[in-house]
């Protein structure tokens, strides 16, 4: 996703968060996970269609054609998160507290970048005087990583695999207002089309789960 940023934009890169929500789903209906229910699944549609929305950026209407190999490989991560999201909720060993998993979590992503490192060998050309900026950067991503990660699977724990699929939506929503604020990425009035969406799906959806778990 970090590699895509360059060749798709903020917004565009943000949308293998929002995506595992239809696999997530569709993995939790196929399971027995998540009930069929039309209200919740129009709520999710809404979530899909403001997310895809983000597509219909003016410069890729023009020029699509140097894009499509990011997207495709995009395509991947959307895909192995809603496994996961699933897996979580099936295999969770029920002693198991929410801290551990996403220590261990986190353990496996350090054990992943590091095999990443010997196999790519990529070169740090950074100066002395940028080494402390560069530090404190990943630092603070590496806090603020962990706690989602933290607050993400005390979520699950308790309202299953397709509801914290949406929050992915709202990764989006925020990734594209960002982009366009700090990094200028330009928008369509399809994007913002889309915001509305996202925000409507995720505020009906959450408020449909709440009342169909009370009953």
């Amino acid at each position: 996703m970090f590699s895509s940023v360059n060749h798709v934009g903020v917004g565009i890169a943000s949308l293998s968060y929002a995506l595992p929500l239809i696999v997530t789903y569709l993995i939790s209906l196929k399971m027995g996970l998540e009930p069929f229910n039309i209200k919740g699944l129009l709520f999710l549609l809404i979530l899909v269609v403001g997310t895809f929305a983000y597509l219909f950026r003016s410069e890729y209407i023009l020029d699509f054609s140097g894009s499509w190999s990011w997207i495709i490989l995009l395509s991947l991560s959307p895909i192995s998160i809603g496994i996961a999201n699933v897996y979580r909720s099936v295999k969770w060993p029920t002693d198991l507290p929410v801290l551990h998993v996403a220590l261990l979590t986190n353990l496996f992503s350090a054990i992943t970048y590091l095999f990443l490192i010997l196999i790519l060998a990529p070169s740090f050309d950074i100066t002395s005087s940028e080494k402390l900026d560069v530090t404190l950067l990943l630092f603070i991503l590496m806090l603020l990583s962990g706690t989602g990660q933290f607050l993400l699977f005390s979520l699950q724990k308790s309202v299953g695999p397709v509801f914290i699929g949406q929050t992915g939506s709202i990764v989006t929503l925020f990734g594209g207002v960002l982009g366009y604020v700090f990094y200028g990425d330009s928008y369509s009035i399809y994007t913002f089309i889309g915001s509305l969406f996202i925000f409507i799906g995720v505020f009906y959806y959450s408020k449909y789960k709440l009342l169909y778990t009370q009953k």
